[in-house]
């Protein structure tokens, strides 16, 4: 991938983290333990992080996001949203720690300072660009929610192709718009040879 392809993936990876991080913590769908990000969350964060307190929160609550998904869908083999192969998701990892280092770009803080978890996941991924209607449409059709949900299979070479990654992510996430209150569901793709 060329340079903007990447920083344009891994915007869209940090973000659909991010805003779905947000929605499965325990005020909201209450799919892990976890309450980073919310209003109180954000009260103790900014006392013992005062400068980098947003990024902290996020990566905390990736954290929470991720081992919630390492206990559901084990195989390395798969690919979720908190789950990538080892080339991209060091990627991911590294721009996150670089934006806690510096907190240079704040756009992922302001999006997410927008999100009201109140409103439905489906809308809100969609308004932010993190999915669109249409993958979330075909997701719903196609499958009927149970706790892990299989996408298909890809190749790693689509994971390194900017747009292709893109497209893989916006369907990861429309996967979770199948989840409720207490109920996860976890997208993820098999990954090929």
């Amino acid at each position: 991938m060329i340079e903007a392809e990447i920083d344009a993936c891994v915007g869209a990876v940090l973000l659909a983290r991010v805003v779905i991080a947000r929605y499965g913590q325990r005020d909201a769908m209450d799919w892990w333990n976890d309450e980073s990000l919310t209003p109180s969350g954000t009260f103790v964060m900014q006392r013992l992080f005062p400068r980098t307190a947003p990024w902290v929160q996020a990566e905390t609550a990736i954290e929470a996001a991720t081992l919630r998904h390492e206990d559901l869908v084990p195989q390395p083999a798969r690919v979720t949203l908190f789950r990538l192969p080892p080339l991209l998701e060091s990627t991911v990892r590294k721009s996150l720690l670089s934006l806690k280092r510096t907190g240079s770009d704040q756009r992922l803080i302001a999006q997410l300072q927008i999100v009201d978890v109140r409103q439905p996941l489906a809308e809100t991924i969609c308004a932010l660009g993190v999915t669109t209607r249409q993958d979330i449409d075909a997701i719903q059709t196609g499958a009927a929610p149970t706790t892990v949900l299989a996408l298909g299979s890809i190749q790693r070479e689509q994971l390194e192709a900017g747009d292709e990654a893109r497209k893989i992510v916006q369907r990861l996430a429309a996967g979770y718009a199948l989840g409720s209150r207490g109920n996860l569901v976890v997208p993820f793709y098999e990954l090929g040879r």
